[in-house]
């Protein structure tokens, strides 16, 4: 069956001293792959703000004395810098219209009727039970298409439209590769609404595949696995997800691993890992957004789906197994985005926090 959850006690900003709870093997693990710093930001407010911010946060105290938390991936160099209270700061929203509304806009989109509107691959379209490809009429890649829902909303695409898309997301990149031998690196994503990135609302997703290495960041993620196992004799996954599971971060089940990521790219990060692509990882993916929608109030995500390569290659990939990455890109009403500068070019600065999210996976994870 697999590993439970360990419900852990505490926020983000307590893992310092969580960190020193762990037993020494736990700890070990932690420190091979963490760097942790507890900080505190020091603030001084003119007599004319302090009304305001009374009336705004409920008192100064938070305001003025602020704890930040900066966590650094020794291996990746992903840093993220946490401070909750960020997630309180008054953001512009947009108009009030509903959520429905919002995503059905004013009248049909190219998406509503594929066929008619949308372009197709040289080697034609893949029909599945809920959904139909499409080639992407602005290319990212040479391979690049568009798995496009029956379903215009994204949050009523079903459970089993979700699996249909990805086994034709299989067959699209097996026709792709016939097509073009050279590439052999997939990559699915699913940028959910505006906030996300997506120019079209209607509910798809898109496919890339890719040839002579595979996208930067990922074959980084490849060569940190290989480093870390030729320096430790140990694998990196399997030591980063209990590093999670022995903070009540990570949970186990029918050969799927998740964990609340503590070094997030952006808000709720999760990550999933699978030796295979199959249908429990398949819902895995598909519960964990659900249950982010739901119980988080997530409106907008990013996923993104790193399958095997799907011919030998000259790198090793035994080290990295088939991996999903969600996070949340924040309220569809808010003009605020959420990456700056500092996120672009040097660390992400998160007001969720992990030990939140990890909560989530309990609902993921069903008896």
């Amino acid at each position: 069956m697999g590993r439970g959850l360990i419900v852990a006690k505490g926020t983000i900003r307590d893992l310092p001293g969580i960190r020193l709870t762990l037993d020494a093997a736990d700890r070990e693990r932690f420190d091979r792959i963490y760097m942790v710093d507890a900080e505190t930001g020091m603030l001084s407010l003119p007599p004319e703000m302090v009304a305001w911010v009374e009336e705004t946060y409920g008192s100064t105290g938070e305001v003025v004395e602020q704890a930040i938390v900066k966590l650094t991936n020794r291996w990746t160099l992903q840093t993220s810098l946490f401070n909750p209270f960020r997630a309180r700061r008054p953001l512009k929203n947009g108009d009030s219209r509903s959520l429905e509304n919002e995503i059905y806009g004013d009248g049909p989109d190219p998406f509503d009727e594929p066929l008619q509107r949308t372009s197709e691959d040289a080697f034609g379209r893949v029909r599945g039970k809920h959904c139909v490809t499409a080639g992407n009429l602005a290319m990212s890649d040479a391979c690049h298409g568009v798995i496009i829902f029956d379903e215009h909303n994204p949050w009523l695409v079903s459970e089993d439209a979700f699996l249909d898309a990805l086994q034709v997301a299989e067959r699209w990149f097996a026709l792709a590769h016939d097509e073009r031998q050279s590439a052999v690196y997939p990559l699915l994503i699913w940028n959910c609404l505006w906030k996300s990135g997506a120019s079209i609302n209607h509910a798809h997703m898109q496919l890339l595949l890719t040839g002579s290495m595979h996208y930067g960041k990922i074959e980084r993620f490849r060569r940190t696995t290989m480093s870390y196992q030729q320096q430790h004799g140990r694998s990196y996954v399997d030591d980063l997800f209990q590093v999670h599971h022995s903070l009540g971060l990570a949970s186990e089940r029918d050969g799927v691993r998740m964990l609340a990521h503590l070094t997030p790219l952006l808000a709720h990060e999760c990550i999933l890992f699978s030796d295979v692509m199959n249908t429990a990882f398949a819902r895995m993916i598909y519960r964990t957004i659900r249950s982010l929608h739901e119980q988080r109030g997530v409106e907008s995500f990013n996923l993104a789906i790193f399958p095997s390569p799907l011919a030998r290659t000259d790198e090793d990939w035994s080290t990295v197994p088939v991996m999903a990455r969600i996070v949340d890109r924040g309220k569809l009403s808010q003009r605020t985005v959420d990456t700056g500068a500092i996120e672009l070019f040097a660390a992400s600065v998160i007001s969720t926090d992990p030990f939140d999210t990890g909560s989530l996976l309990k609902m993921v994870d069903p008896e």
